[in-house]
């Protein structure tokens, strides 16, 4: 494994000319642009409260498609039954967005 150390640097890009850029800025944001998709924006950030937010402030206007599996561990913590401001879980266990 390779290390890339830049001091006193506030964005690191790398670019692949027409075929898009990954840009690292200041924040620590991860800044995904792909022109030839039409697609550019802050696909993860370092937010406060310790939080990683994917696709921050919906700059991919068509979402996030996560393919294949996913768990979520903590979600034993949200009861059968309850609906928070982001899940619904119903009597057996399913996961239901909340609107």
């Amino acid at each position: 494994m390779s290390t890339l150390t830049v001091p006193d640097a506030f964005v690191v890009q790398i670019s692949g000319g027409d075929q898009g850029s990954l840009t690292f800025n200041e924040h620590a944001d991860l800044i995904l642009s792909n022109p030839s998709r039409s697609s550019s924006g802050r696909a993860l950030v370092a937010a406060g409260g310790n939080q990683l937010i994917i696709n921050w402030a919906s700059d991919f206007t068509g979402g996030v498609a996560i393919a294949g599996q996913v768990q979520l561990p903590n979600l034993s913590e949200v009861p059968p039954g309850v609906t928070t401001d982001i899940v619904r879980v119903d009597a057996a266990g399913n996961l239901y967005r909340a609107d």
